[in-house]
């Protein structure tokens, strides 16, 4: 826990900084010496829940909002911060609360914060919404269906084995 509370430290010192999921085991795994063959999902809150009752106790800001998802850019399900330890009702909800967690993370950590920053989404959660978003106003055009071969005297649709069945 020790280890994940100074990477994340660190990243809170960088104003707009986050870190996946992956990468903050592969620090884990790079600082402590420790490996496991264990899937991600089933140890990493082992080590990010004892650290945000540590930081809660400690009156430290919770710096579990600065892990998010590689897919969505986003904090994951299991986010929870000191104002809401029974976690959140939708996906918004919980983006927003962490965006504001992080700007208190990076008002601690950080000395390069603006006096006027607001609370706002990770880089890689605007870039995944800007590449989703994008997708979503360019719809894909469904291909021609391909035009039925005919047959030249009668006018009728070929069968299958391509040979019409009136002039056999």
């Amino acid at each position: 826990m020790q280890a994940a509370e100074a990477i994340l430290e660190e990243v809170a010192a960088t104003y707009g900084g986050s870190v996946t999921y992956d990468e903050l085991a592969q620090q884990l795994f790079d600082r402590t010496g420790y490996r496991t063959r264990m899937m991600l999902g089933h140890w990493i809150g082992q080590v990010l829940g004892p650290l945000q009752a540590a930081t809660l106790s400690d009156g430290k800001p919770p710096l579990s909002a600065l892990v998010v998802r590689a897919g969505t850019g986003g904090v994951g399900d299991g986010y929870v911060n000191h104002e809401h330890p029974g976690g959140f009702a939708s996906f918004a909800e919980r983006q927003h609360a962490a965006a504001a967690d992080r700007l208190t993370c990076y008002r601690t950590y950080c000395h390069d914060v603006p006096e006027d920053a607001a609370p706002r989404m990770t880089s890689l959660f605007i870039a995944k919404r800007t590449s989703l978003d994008s997708l979503d106003r360019t719809p894909r055009q469904k291909p021609a269906p391909p035009v039925p071969k005919t047959c030249p005297i009668h006018h009728m649709v070929l069968p299958a084995s391509g040979h019409c069945d009136y002039c056999a």
